[in-house]
């Protein structure tokens, strides 16, 4: 049997168009087509499984390290609650996660709409990589997703830096407003140089 390294691979490289909270995409198919297809699928997401045969390589571009940073790179910056509506859109073999969020509460930058799509890598059922739930209500460093340069898709969102730029309740009601003393948690592990938590006043003030 042939060995892996000498089977055709075809590579493309899916970025996600953020500025400098980029996170990109190293896509490896396996005797694959090489133009990415968008497909879409409206399911649960628990029950939806990256296909076997993709390898997929995520590195940010950026690490943030302080709220102001994730302040300069999000066009918007607001407190999010997660409805139970989510589909799920692959690009290539790349799942992506897009789920209809309710603005609860404009914290700073431009001004949202009611309602948002968060589009987010995975579909949650990959360790490390959350996507947002219902019954839980975010504080989010967002901006618009641009799937080609400079033309964003519209009423789709993407939190800066992957998951740096997203914090989660960290106990209050997701049915009332947020309160300006109340905590949000960091829900990347790894952006161990952010804060471990932020509340709405203070990502106000970033």
């Amino acid at each position: 049997m042939k060995n892996l390294a000498s089977r055709f691979v075809t590579v493309f490289t899916v970025g996600l168009l953020v500025s400098a909270g980029a996170i990109i995409l190293l896509v490896a198919v396996l005797a694959g087509n090489s133009a990415p297809r968008i497909h879409h699928h409206r399911q649960i997401l628990a029950s939806t499984k990256p296909p076997a045969r993709a390898l997929i390589e995520t590195s940010a571009v950026k690490a943030y390290t302080s709220l102001s940073q994730l302040r300069q790179d999000a066009t918007s910056v607001a407190i999010l609650t997660p409805t139970s509506v989510t589909r799920v859109e692959t690009i290539g073999p790349v799942p992506f996660a897009l789920t209809t969020v309710t603005v609860s509460q404009q914290v700073g930058g431009v001004q949202l709409p009611t309602t948002l799509e968060l589009r987010q890598l995975g579909d949650g059922s990959a360790p490390g990589y959350p996507v947002v739930s219902p019954g839980n209500r975010y504080l989010a460093y967002i901006q618009p997703f641009e799937l080609h340069r400079g033309v964003p898709v519209p009423g789709e969102y993407v939190v800066i830096g992957g998951l740096q730029g997203l914090f989660e309740d960290a106990g209050g009601s997701s049915a009332s407003p947020a309160g300006a003393s109340e905590s949000f948690r960091r829900v990347d592990g790894d952006a161990s140089a952010l804060p471990m938590s932020v509340t709405a006043q203070q990502a106000s003030a970033s």
